[in-house]
């Protein structure tokens, strides 16, 4: 029993380097599984992680078998009784967690690094759930070498941590063309369960918004979407109003969809030929959109919708919105054609111009009196516009991101008093102007901008939002105007930085400011948004539609006889891939080993000297030498050294290997080379 203890303590020592690896790769493991660990198993993996850091440094014991069995006993039931509030996939991986906890404090036995060592590789296959931006595909990657170098020291102490960590590479790239087969073939199927959106679903722009909260967005720099355009064919940076939401009821602090919300679902479809006849002017793009946790994606005005391609089902409503069936837990992609300058004409007169004149019955009696005192009925359309648009441009308005609180009659505070905002305090003012001033309006929340990403990408992240306004004449139908173009017009035509004071500019994240103004981080940020692109186009959006525009491509028609001869035809590759890999093909090249001997022999025996059937190599030699040459002996001992140490060395290098290969058929050639008088000795 006492030498059972010694060995297993010796294992430990010995296995020291190991065991803090596990626990490293562990804690990088956990940090991408954020979502779903519940607050107590976090507690348990820092406890975890202390006494295993703990026993690497002061060499401590194993914690008691006997306590390690009623603490496991104990998260058991806490994971049954949480199970129903956190569902099944959750509790789940919290079940793994706690399993990997547990053994990382008592670490004896190869078997338990064997057992850590498969659940840290089952918690990468479940982060994928959760992630799979290609940053994460890459940071899983340098996990999975880890694991892998981890699993040859563990099982083969004969290679060091350099030719572990090649054969790990080589492993990994031997999965990978069977990995990309499966994931063209596998049937996409719907999934079990639905995984909670990730927290940077949970900002965006919402379907209410109140002056002030897109000042917030414009600190974020998470990524929106993005657009590819064919061609390379770009909007001018003015011409990049990204439509989202549209906000039509206004309680006199906040703007929201209407109260009556049937109407957001009827499907409008505009005409394609007269946009065509219409507009001059037209975008064809492709969008890739993060999950925002609504169902409103983006568009240029206005969006005609190829239905041929995309993931999702996108729709465009009378107000020109487009909208999914359901709230975006996923990233979406879709393909539009924009006719930038076709009218927007849709316009129910009756109901229509009751919810676009809508104001409430109280508050802001400033604005109301302002706009009785200067704007009449015998105003034209325009000339009221004019009227509003010199107001704000004959004022000391300041652009900011930093406006005051204008909690009591925001708009009156906002025109008459503070005069400081953000693109949302504007729109919201000249909106509100306008339905007093009888002209029906709207406010409109998007995106304005973009960064350019190589040639024809743009990228368009959070600090890009902004709202505009759209008011209706009778003759043109819905015009957009943007009252902050008219404060910071530096705003539309470069982004969202020129238009701020350098103090404010410090509130930015760093992604947003500084860094942009540097040419090497510029160029590494485009080309690591042009690569996150193509990930997101051709891995991410790789579903049931496009794997099956794929097999029409390839065999026509979709039929049963095309779908069986796909998947046959992709079994037989993986099948000769596995083939080629698993075959010993090395030992039947190794046969040119025993070919170049053979051709030694064979010449030999040509020249009288035969080798017996049960004679070594060495005999052989030792017995013809009073019989040869002494040179030709030496040339004969030379390949018969290179043969023995190639065939039974076994500490031997791959370069060491194919170096001695290179010799022993120099050598081979040499002495096949030799002729009669230089092969015999004359004895006299």
């Amino acid at each position: 029993m006492r030498f059972i203890v010694n060995q297993q303590k010796n294992l430990l020592i010995s296995s020291m380097p190991i065991y803090g690896t596990l626990v490293v790769v562990f804690c990088m493991v956990l940090i991408t599984l954020s979502e779903p660990l519940m607050g107590w198993v976090w507690v348990l993996c820092g406890c975890a992680i202390t006494i295993a850091y703990l026993r690497l440094k002061h060499r401590l014991p194993c914690v008691k078998n006997l306590t390690l069995n009623l603490l496991a006993i104990f998260c058991m039931c806490l994971l049954i009784y949480l199970s129903d509030t956190f569902g099944l996939m959750a509790t789940m991986i919290n079940l793994l967690v706690v399993a990997a906890c547990l053994k990382l404090i008592n670490l004896q036995t190869p078997s338990d690094y064997h057992l850590v060592l498969v659940i840290l590789f089952f918690l990468i296959a479940c982060g994928f759930l959760y992630h799979q931006s290609i940053y994460i595909v890459a940071y899983y990657f340098a996990c999975l070498v880890v694991l892998f170098v981890t699993a040859f020291l563990l099982n083969r102490g004969s290679l060091d941590i350099q030719q572990s960590v090649q054969q790990s590479i080589k492993m990994i790239l031997q999965a990978f063309p069977i990995m990309l087969l499966l994931f063209i073939v596998a049937p996409r199927l719907p999934p079990f369960w639905q995984t909670p959106a990730d927290a940077s679903t949970q900002t965006g722009l919402s379907e209410q918004i109140t002056p002030g909260d897109i000042a917030n967005l414009a600190q974020s720099d998470e990524l929106v979407f993005r657009a590819e355009f064919e061609d390379g064919k770009l909007p001018t940076p003015e011409q990049r109003y990204w439509r989202s939401i549209v906000l039509d009821y206004f309680d006199g602090k906040s703007w929201m969809l209407a109260r009556d919300r049937y109407e957001y679902t009827q499907v409008y479809k505009p005409n394609t030929l007269t946009m065509q006849q219409t507009s001059n002017l037209n975008y064809k793009y492709l969008i890739i959109a993060q999950p925002n946790n609504t169902r409103w994606l983006y568009s240029l005005d206005i969006p005609v919708i190829d239905t041929s391609v995309g993931n999702v089902d996108v729709a465009m409503n009378y107000q020109y919105q487009l909208f999914q069936p359901q709230v975006g837990l996923k990233p979406s992609f879709y393909v539009l054609n924009s006719y930038t300058q076709a009218p927007k004409k849709q316009f129910d007169t009756i109901q229509d111009s009751r919810r676009y004149l809508q104001v409430p019955e109280n508050g802001n009696p400033k604005t109301v009196k302002w706009i009785a005192a200067n704007i009449n009925s015998k105003m034209s359309f325009t000339e009221k516009i004019n009227t509003i648009n010199t107001f704000f441009l004959s004022q000391n308005f300041m652009y900011t991101l930093q406006p005051p609180l204008m909690q009591r009659d925001p708009v009156d505070t906002f025109l008459f008093d503070n005069q400081r905002g953000f693109c949302s305090h504007y729109a919201s003012a000249m909106t509100y102007m306008l339905r007093l001033a009888n002209i029906p309006a709207r406010m409109v929340a998007g995106y304005q901008g973009g960064q350019e990403q190589g040639q024809n990408v743009i990228s368009v992240h959070q600090f890009d939002a902004h709202a505009w306004v759209e008011a209706y004449d009778d003759n043109y139908g819905w015009i957009k105007y943007d009252p902050t173009a008219l404060i910071a017009p530096e705003r539309a035509l470069t982004g969202l930085i020129s238009a701020l004071s350098a103090t404010e500019t410090s509130l930015l994240s760093r992604d947003t400011s500084n860094l942009f103004n540097l040419p090497i981080i510029d160029y590494m940020s485009d080309l690591i948004a042009i690569v996150d692109h193509n990930w997101s186009q051709l891995v991410i959006n790789f579903d049931q539609k496009t794997q099956v525009g794929l097999i029409e491509k390839l065999f026509g028609e979709l039929t049963y006889k095309s779908l069986f001869t796909f998947l046959i035809l992709s079994i037989v590759i993986i099948v000769l891939f596995v083939t080629v890999l698993f075959l010993p093909y090395k030992t039947w090249l190794s046969k040119d080993r025993k070919t170049s001997l053979q051709i030694v022999l064979t010449f030999l025996e040509k020249h009288g000297f035969k080798k017996c059937k049960n004679e070594s190599l060495n005999t052989f030699i030792t017995r013809i030498k009073r019989d040869v040459h002494p040179n030709f002996f030496n040339k004969l001992d030379e390949f018969s050294q290179i043969f023995y140490t190639l065939e039974y060395k076994v500490d031997l290098s791959d370069e060491q290997k194919e170096n001695l290969k290179t010799d022993m058929i120099k050598s081979r050639n040499i002495l096949i080379k030799q002729t009669s008088k230089q092969i015999k000795l004359t004895h006299r």
